[in-house]
């Protein structure tokens, strides 16, 4: 595979930009977010093209990763972006980093920690998390006797610390593959008021089964995931969907928030890091995913986030 040469002279130009001993200097903030703007113009006009096939532009994002590696690792989060030290993109630490919104790093490095947490679905992430945790409130404010919660994938759990103190007999079942991402929640949740947490190590597709739901954990009056939907497929998605639909008593909800693709650009995440597992989807494709669920679309409540970037579908159980 051959690099386009526009891309290697655009890369060496911005590899010795970084390098200038002046942009580690705390003025120098706005240059190097431009320097990235114009990498990114050459990135979308490649892709834009429709000269080069998927493969060859998935190449192309491996190269310039490995070419500008040196210089965008000393950013703390790029360098969890890039190397998945959990051994998956978007996990329990790094989302802790984007909801801190503190850059670290030296030099140079302290600017593209900036840049990186002021991307619009970094800035899209936080504004996740206050929603959800208002959508939370306002259930814990209407639930007036003993409910089972489920939080799908449930990374950290930082949602749950805004949430006013349980009624009576609240049980919120926190599930994660990640065992690591279950303890640091355990702990986060220590000293909370939230709820009978139980944490489960187990990977969301075993909940793709109602019934087998229903006999495990009874029914949930409430079911959400803060991120967990956008990465997986939509056949697969439909059938996880239409369980959790299921495993919902009359009067429950499903709280599912989606990344709306047409509003973000996707260089920071394909290109300047390595986060480009999530699915790239539109309003009308997460609609589509509900009608093949069987959802009714009666059922179906939309909203956007205060950042515009995320949809939080909120679907009923009719009683």
């Amino acid at each position: 595979m051959s690099i386009p040469q526009n891309l290697r002279n655009e890369v060496a130009e911005f590899t010795a930009f970084l390098d200038d001993p002046d942009r580690s200097e705390p003025d120098q903030y706005e240059l190097v977010e431009a320097r990235f703007d114009c990498l990114k113009f050459t990135t979308q006009a490649l892709e834009a093209s429709g000269g080069f096939p998927p493969d060859d532009v998935r190449g192309f994002q491996e190269w310039f990763q490995h070419e500008t590696n040196p210089w965008l690792l000393r950013s703390p989060m790029v360098t969890r972006a890039r190397l998945w030290p959990e051994g998956y993109p978007g996990d329990y630490k790094t989302l802790e980093g984007v909801y801190a919104n503190q850059p670290s790093g030296e030099g140079v490095g302290l600017h593209i920690d900036r840049y990186f947490l002021s991307r619009t679905l970094a800035v899209a992430v936080r504004s996740r998390l206050r929603r959800l945790s208002e959508l939370l409130r306002l259930r814990a404010a209407v639930e007036q006797t003993d409910v089972k919660w489920l939080n799908m994938a449930c990374g950290p759990c930082r949602e749950l610390q805004y949430i006013s103190p349980a009624i009576k007999n609240r049980t919120i079942f926190c599930v994660d593959s990640d065992a690591n991402a279950l303890l640091y929640a355990k702990k986060l949740l220590a000293t909370s008021q939230v709820g009978q947490c139980q944490f489960l190590a187990e990977n969301a597709y075993r909940f793709a089964n109602a019934q087998r739901n229903v006999k495990r954990f009874g029914y949930f009056s409430t079911i959400y995931s803060a991120g967990l939907f956008d990465y997986i497929p939509s056949d697969r998605l439909a059938i996880i969907i239409s369980s959790l639909y299921h495993s919902l008593a009359d009067g429950g909800v499903l709280i599912a928030p989606f990344k709306d693709c047409t509003r973000y650009e996707t260089f920071d995440y394909h290109w300047a890091s390595r986060w480009h597992f999530f699915l790239q989807r539109s309003e009308s494709d997460f609609r589509g995913v509900f009608n093949s669920a069987g959802v009714p679309e009666d059922a179906v409540r939309m909203e956007r986030d205060s950042s515009g970037v995320l949809l939080f579908f909120t679907i009923y159980k009719c009683l």
